[in-house]
């Protein structure tokens, strides 16, 4: 009778092995649900789940922050690669063709630069506190449609900056606005129809732009 008693209770332990046994990166879905008295074992069971569930969240995170990384990496050196392959394919390209080409590739070496220090610091869970200052938005969104230009050119789009206020300003983060309107206008070129057009354009509504 002991035996078959000491069976019956150590059944939610036999269960919480065996779930511990089929757990991996792939299958953190399953919960022991142990239903009974608030004992020791009750407890080792919630406990064994809350842990199942950090865990499922913790691997979550983890897939978003890789997808996002790989997002906001691709574009700039879309950016740059795009612009190399239009002045390479110009059999009559000038000096000033170099030269704009030459500083789109080091502004988007610049953008890889600070959003490879942005992911090491979201990885770390850490976030900058330096990173609201006062950004001149006319100027952000004409550099970045053009450097967007080449990239519209090859699509057979038609790319205007139209409507931006002169002297248009914001607070925030210079890089991170920036990636968000380089990444619209990718978007913009990427799922736009043949011979389409993109519109770029801002404006103010009471302090806000």
């Amino acid at each position: 009778g002991g035996y078959i008693i000491s069976g019956q209770m150590l059944k939610p332990i036999d269960r919480v092995s065996s779930l511990a046994a089929r757990i991996s990166h792939t299958n953190l879905k399953e919960r022991i649900n142990h239903e009974g008295p608030r004992d020791e074992v009750k407890r080792l069971a919630d406990t064994f789940d809350d842990m199942l569930e950090r865990l499922d969240g913790a691997f979550e995170s983890q897939k978003r922050f890789i997808q996002d990384a790989s997002h906001e990496l691709k574009t700039p050196i879309a950016t740059a690669q795009t612009n190399i392959e239009v002045l390479e394919m110009g059999e009559n390209a000038t000096v000033e063709d170099y030269k704009r080409t030459t500083e789109v590739v080091k502004r988007s070496l610049e953008r890889l630069n600070n959003l490879s220090q942005g992911l090491v610091l979201l990885s770390q869970g850490s976030h900058s506190q330096n990173g609201r200052v006062e950004i001149d938005l006319t100027s952000l969104i004409n550099e970045v449609v053009t450097d967007a230009q080449p990239a519209a050119a090859t699509a057979g789009l038609s790319l205007e900056c139209a409507e931006v206020p002169h002297g248009l300003k914001a607070k925030g983060d210079a890089m991170g606005i920036k990636q968000v309107l380089a990444n619209l206008i990718d978007n913009a070129i990427k799922y736009n129809r043949p011979q389409g057009a993109v519109r770029v354009s801002a404006r103010t509504e009471g302090s806000n732009a």
